[in-house]
């Protein structure tokens, strides 16, 4: 396999060399690619029609292709590495999840073309499922947009925005690929074509990877195999003044987990397998009603279904056995449906906005009472944008509703955009937001059997009220435009409160463990944005540092009220003329995360903390034929960076010492190439 894949790489780079060499000695100059360093000016994530990244009210960063096209990125996971204040947590089974302000996963929005991602594993949906193929940009929104987007949003949104497709009298097809030293390879290719003024899109893509393991005569991957298969089909249609789009998005993933055996005497251990299929299917229609009208409509169908099958082998003669008893699948099916309706001008300086949101979701599995529940939740969304001044606009905004089991909490925001000057404006936000407890906090039933005994079983708690929060920000933005130069600016402060917070604990008699509202979690800190920008000149760097409360702070003396760590980000993407090409650098530092071990039937407190770790990736793109080929090749984790130690982990019976984090799978050499006509 490692002989094959260099001699991929030795064919892709030889014959792009040659077409590199005849490019320069015919005397054919590519220019510049300015559109590269130009922000996408429009974004759509929780506003209430496109508006300039300028006038948003949220702080919001985004990520275009042209910035993440010459890249070794090929997730979102991997793209998000680029901003401060964020954190991707890797996880081979579980999934790498996100963390924004300090807040975790399960508070975090995720959402593809502004519909919710399901199927979330312990709170996590995983990142590296959605491949950059056929996306147009990424935007996110740090902080609260619980009023827009409901459930699941304290922390903020990630918002994945695909192509939308254009009529086009031709056919045009792209394709994209990429190898590396640890023998992953990645292709994906697309069409676009029209029938009529029906324009339509068909991509598709492959990934595999063949694991990594530190130690080879051990069975248990660091990194574990993985093969992954995904395709997205997208329609455009007229539909008088506006526009709509079928969207349809499939991805199946297939991961094999190879466990040790017991004991070093043990003659059989066990082999893990998961698939994953994601499946979303959706229809939007927006546009004018009016010149003073502005409207939304999404409805959408999403399915996710996981099976977890579990195999005992053979040591000694690698036989097989599948054990239905150990194996199990979970399947979440969910519609969900949202409108919205902008009045731009329902008093000389009022806009107003009302707006709806549907959801019913089921889910099916072993693990759950009566192995099928369900939940739904309807919500109305009202907003009001009063411009008082030309410097001056405040925005109120409230969300109210009902769920299966509650009333959805009545979640204030209200947002204020002071612009003193055409090249400074300040941003303050308060927001409130909750979290609805999931299907599973609410019936889950899964006892635990061992030698036909039961040890214990996790049950839900069908009494669960949702979690709240309560949110200050502050966002302070200057820009500057000098000679070719974009200048930019962004200091940002927040302090997030989360309350009821949901926890699993056990009970009293040690039996059972269960779900309960009983934390209380705060975070707060402050990050700093510098951008510049030419025709030829990309600059980004980012600091933030994020304080993180301790649990059992106020019952144990030794304990920190908060635990800090420092995040630095950096990406300069620099034209060379004389070899017309882009070199690009891309770096982050993720900071010494402090925290405590608390054992409460023991009364003991440990310190102990996430080691830090840096992340270098460089390289150099160049485009042929106008711009329709380019490569990429470079180094992606140049520092070599794979395990860091991890002493927040509390030890599993028969360890003396926590298993190091997985970071990365090291060092590896990549080349990539892209080709659109």
């Amino acid at each position: 396999m490692r002989s094959t894949l260099w001699i991929m790489i030795v064919t892709i780079v030889g014959s792009s060399g040659i077409a590199w060499s005849q490019s320069l000695s015919s005397g054919t100059q590519t220019p510049p690619p300015e559109k590269i360093y130009r922000i996408d000016s429009v974004v759509v994530t929780a506003q209430y029609e496109p508006t300039h990244y300028s006038k948003s009210l949220f702080p919001i960063s985004v990520i275009s292709k042209a910035e993440f096209q010459p890249l070794s990125a090929f997730t979102v996971r991997e793209l998000l590495f680029s901003l401060p204040a964020l954190r991707i947590n890797y996880n081979d089974v579980e999934g790498s999840g996100i963390e924004i302000d300090g807040i975790s996963s399960e508070h975090v929005k995720l959402l593809w073309n502004g519909i919710p991602i399901e199927g979330r594993l312990k709170g996590v949906l995983d990142l590296s499922q959605i491949a950059l193929h056929q996306i147009e940009r990424v935007e996110v929104i740090k902080g609260p947009v619980s009023t827009f987007y409901g459930s699941n949003s304290i922390g903020g949104a990630v918002n994945i925005i695909t192509r939308t497709p254009y009529p086009t009298t031709q056919l045009h097809p792209s394709i994209s690929a990429l190898v590396d030293s640890r023998g992953n390879y990645r292709i994906s290719g697309g069409v676009q074509w029209s029938i009529g003024k029906i324009p339509i899109s068909l991509a598709a893509g492959v990934y595999r990877f063949p694991g990594l393991k530190e130690q080879s005569t051990i069975r248990k991957y660091d990194f574990i195999p993985r093969t992954q298969l995904s395709g997205l089909l997208s329609i455009g249609f007229p539909v008088g003044s506006l526009y709509g789009t079928i969207n349809s998005f499939y991805v199946w993933d297939d991961q094999q987990n190879a466990l040790e055996p017991r004991n070093p005497t043990a003659t059989a251990a066990y082999d893990e397998f998961y698939r994953t299929g994601r499946w979303i299917n959706a229809v939007t229609i927006s546009g004018d009603l009016s010149s003073s009208i502005y409207s939304q409509f999404v409805a959408a169908y999403t399915l996710y279904q996981r099976r977890r099958q579990v195999y005992q082998v053979d040591l000694q003669t690698d036989a097989s056995t599948f054990l239905s008893e150990r194996s199990d699948t979970t399947q979440y099916a969910t519609w969900f449906s949202r409108g919205f309706l902008t009045f731009r001008q329902l008093l000389p300086q009022l806009q107003a906005h009302i707006g709806y949101e549907l959801t019913y979701q089921t889910l099916e599995t072993a693990r759950i009472l009566d192995r099928k529940q369900s939940v739904y939740e309807g919500s109305i969304f009202l907003s009001g944008q009063y411009t008082f001044q030309p410097w001056l606009t405040i925005q109120p905004s409230i969300r109210f509703g009902q769920t299966k089991t509650f009333a959805v909490p009545l979640t204030p925001t209200v947002n204020v955009h002071f612009q003193p000057l055409a090249s400074l404006s300040l941003n303050l936000s308060y927001a409130e937001g909750f979290r609805s407890p999931t299907i599973k906090e609410l019936y889950l039933y899964f006892p635990f059997y061992w030698g036909g005994r039961l040890l214990y079983e996790i049950v839900g708690n069908e009494n669960l009220q949702p979690e709240r929060s309560q949110h200050f920000s502050a966002q302070l933005r200057w820009n500057l435009q000098w000679s070719n130069w974009s200048i930019e600016a962004q200091l940002r402060g927040f302090v997030n409160t989360i309350t009821d917070l949901i926890e699993r604990v056990p009970t009293p008699d040690g039996d059972t463990i269960t779900y309960r509202n009983r934390a209380e979690y705060r975070t707060h800190g402050g990050e700093i944005n510098l951008r510049l920008q030419s025709s030829t000149t990309l600059f980004r760097f980012g600091f933030a540092i994020t304080g993180r409360s301790n649990d059992g702070a106020e019952a144990y003396d030794e304990v920190e009220p908060y635990s800090y760590s420092p995040d630095v980000t950096g990406i300069l993407q620099q034209w060379i003329p004389w070899i017309a090409s882009t070199a690009w650098a891309q770096y982050r530092y993720v900071g010494k995360t402090p925290g405590y071990l608390i054992d409460t039937r023991k009364n003991e407190v440990k310190a102990g903390s996430i080691d830090p770790y840096t992340l270098l990736d460089f390289g150099i793109a160049r485009t042929f034929w106008d711009g329709k080929i380019q490569l990429s090749v470079g180094v992606s984790n140049a520092l070599d960076v794979r395990l860091v130690n991890d002493t927040l982990v509390k030890l599993q019976r028969g360890q003396t010492t926590p298993p190091p984090r997985p970071v990365s799978w090291g060092r590896t050499f990549f080349v990539k190439i892209s080709a659109n006509w």
